[in-house]
């Protein structure tokens, strides 16, 4: 059976728990602050000029699946330290799961 493709957001959560959260912060802060005071000139006006009267709540939008990353990369982390921490002997930590 083939392996199922492993998502971005799935990815983010195996890296600090930071990286995530500065996505974030590029992310609703490009569309919030950087979006609006574009000059839309081309096709896509009619469609992209009424949405950025609404870039505050897509910001939002974008930003919280990354936020979400991070809170859950952040706690797998810390869960993952405190079992290392709690081992006393090599023994234990062959013990150990792998996952």
């Amino acid at each position: 059976m083939p392996r199922r493709k492993k998502g971005l957001l799935f990815k983010l959560s195996l890296l600090p728990w930071w990286v995530s959260a500065a996505i974030a912060a590029v992310a609703c802060g490009g569309i919030v602050y950087v979006f609006p005071s574009m000059s839309i000139e081309s096709p896509w006006a009619a469609i992209l000029v009424p949405l950025q009267s609404k870039a505050s709540y897509i910001g939002t939008a974008v930003a919280i699946p990354f936020l979400l990353t991070a809170v859950s990369s952040f706690f797998k982390r810390r869960r993952k330290r405190r079992l290392l921490d709690r081992q006393r002997s090599l023994e234990s930590i062959r013990d150990l799961p792998w996952k």
